[in-house]
């Protein structure tokens, strides 16, 4: 489920360039900053500070995430100046700061990471549909002659084994004789 809602959103923001992504994501800030503001300390709106920073981690290159987490912590410190709220003790107030900056970071290391993920996912979905399709094509019965071996294609022609499978598989054929036949070659030379 969840990785079809990742996947979902990756298509959504796949064809937009990486400035509209960026754009998008900082109009999404803004938002998310004036809505937190205006709702005040009693309604907790931190979990949508990471909208930007997801959307940016799977479209834009790395710097312009770890840009838009840093913008995050500072539009984040700057709304909690805004509302005027006052910790009890500086040291609380270092740490807190100190985990939202580091919440920030890891989100955008990790969108980053599961664009490249799911990059490798589809390359990977990619090459198995294309090996099953050659697996489905050389998994056919096949009429072969029983004299020369030469197989019948599906238009009714009849070429070499080695043509017919070099067509069908990314293969290449070297030919060589094996012990049995050399054997039986190597006699009737002789006689």
């Amino acid at each position: 489920m969840t990785q079809n809602i990742v996947n979902r959103f990756y298509e959504i923001i796949d064809p937009m360039s990486e400035k509209a992504v960026f754009m998008g994501a900082i109009i999404s800030l803004l938002m998310v900053a004036v809505i937190d503001w205006a709702t005040g300390l009693d309604i907790q709106f931190y979990m949508f500070y990471i909208i930007p920073i997801a959307i940016t981690g799977m479209k834009c290159r790395p710097v312009i995430t770890y840009v838009v987490a840093i913008l995050c912590f500072f539009s984040w410190l700057f709304t909690d100046w805004l509302s005027g709220y006052q910790y009890t003790y500086l040291p609380v107030e270092i740490w807190n700061n100190m985990i939202r900056a580091s919440i920030f970071f890891i989100l955008g290391f990790a969108t980053i990471n599961l664009k490249e993920l799911l990059g490798k996912e589809r390359e990977l979905s990619r090459n198995l549909a294309k090996s099953l399709l050659e697996i489905r094509q050389l998994k056919e019965l096949l009429p072969i002659c029983s004299y020369c071996k030469k197989i019948r294609d599906d238009e009714g022609h009849w070429q070499y084994l080695e043509g017919y499978i070099s067509e069908r598989v990314d293969t290449k054929f070297s030919h060589g004789v094996c012990p049995e036949c050399l054997e039986k070659v190597m006699k009737e030379i002789a006689t």
